[in-house]
C-alpha cells in the first residue's frame, strides 16, 4: 500500500504533466507548475488543499526564496542582512509620483516578493556577485514594479566587503527584467519611466569615467 507521502508526489507528478502538456499553456504558467509541484511534494504532510491559488503561490515563494537565500549564504557568506554597494548607480531615483529604492540586501529582496508575489527573492546570488542591480519602483508609495539592471560580473570578496558592479555590453546598463505583481506587465507609463531612468545612470557613468 503506497504511504501518504508517496500518494502525494504520483498526484503531483501527474498535475506537473498534464500542466505541462495540456494544449495552450504557456512556458511560464509550466514553470510555475513545476515550481508548485516541488513545495507541495516537500510539504507533503502540511499542504492544505483549502488554500486558494493566491495562498499557495505565496507560500511556495516564499519557500523557494528562503531556500535560495540559505544557498547564497553557504556559498558567499553573504547574510540576508548583508548590504551591497550600488555605487556609482543611485540608492533612490524620483521622477513625479514615482520612486525607484535600490534593494541592497536580501531581506530587501524577501520583503519585495512577498509584497509582490514574484521570486525575486531568489536573485540574491546575482546581487552578492554583482551581476545585478535591483530596485523596487514606487508610486506615491506603493509598489507597482521590480526592475532588475544587469552588468558584467564582478565577485563578491567576503561578509566584510561588496561587489563593485560594471556596466554591461558596451559600457551600457540594460535592463533584463521588468515585472508588476505577480510577474504581470507594468504600464506603459512605468516602462517609459525606465528608460529614462537608463538613460540618466548611463550618461552619468559616461560622464564620471571620461
Amino acid at each position: 500500500m503506497a504511504t501518504h507521502s508517496e500518494e502525494t508526489n504520483n498526484r503531483c507528478l501527474f498535475f506537473e504533466w498534464a500542466a505541462t502538456n495540456y494544449p495552450g499553456i504557456t512556458y511560464s504558467e509550466a514553470n510555475r507548475v513545476r515550481h508548485m509541484v516541488d513545495f507541495v511534494c516537500a510539504h507533503a504532510d502540511t499542504f492544505n488543499p483549502r488554500w486558494t491559488l493566491k495562498r499557495a503561490r505565496t507560500n511556495e515563494q516564499k519557500w523557494h526564496a528562503e531556500l535560495a537565500m540559505a544557498e547564497v549564504v553557504e556559498d558567499t557568506g553573504a547574510s540576508p542582512d548583508t548590504v551591497i554597494d550600488y555605487t556609482p548607480l543611485p540608492l533612490h531615483w524620483k521622477y513625479g509620483d514615482l520612486t525607484f529604492v535600490a534593494l541592497q540586501t536580501g531581506k530587501a529582496l524577501c520583503a519585495e516578493g512577498a509584497a509582490m508575489h514574484h521570486c525575486v527573492a531568489s536573485y540574491w546570488q546575482n546581487v552578492v556577485n554583482g551581476r545585478s542591480r535591483i530596485y523596487s519602483i514606487l508610486e506615491n508609495g506603493r509598489r507597482v514594479a521590480t526592475l532588475e539592471v544587469t552588468g558584467r560580473l564582478t565577485q563578491y570578496k567576503g561578509p566584510n566587503a561588496t561587489a563593485t558592479f560594471v556596466s554591461g555590453q558596451q559600457g551600457r546598463y540594460q535592463v533584463s527584467q521588468l515585472v508588476g505583481a505577480g510577474n504581470s506587465r507594468p504600464a506603459p507609463e512605468i516602462a517609459k519611466l525606465v528608460r529614462n531612468f537608463l538613460e540618466e545612470i548611463n550618461h552619468v557613468r559616461v560622464a564620471t569615467t571620461a
